[in-house]
């Protein structure tokens, strides 16, 4: 189970796949500040409870690749050239 131990653990994670994004061609707006914005959403996280009312970043996973959505598809990366042959179609 995917547990956050701190908000420093969650922004740095979410940091560095926004310079990620940011790397692909993601535009920010003029005197935006990632951080700070990230801060804010960590402060309001602490307030989200689930249906139980359990704190949500408590109770939280890390989410899970099913492999047949579209996303799930679209995410995969190409490991190795196949023969046309050897691809499954759903």
């Amino acid at each position: 189970m995917y547990q956050p131990t701190n908000a420093k653990q969650i922004t740095s994670a979410v940091a560095e796949r926004l310079d990620m994004l940011k790397d692909e061609g993601l535009a920010l707006p003029a005197n935006y500040n990632a951080q700070n914005a990230l801060k804010a959403a960590y402060l309001r996280l602490q307030t989200v409870k689930d249906r139980q009312g359990r704190p949500a970043l408590t109770v939280c996973t890390e989410p899970k690749h099913c492999g047949k959505c579209e996303y799930c598809r679209s995410m995969k990366e190409l490991a190795a050239f196949q023969h046309v042959t050897d691809i499954e179609v759903d």
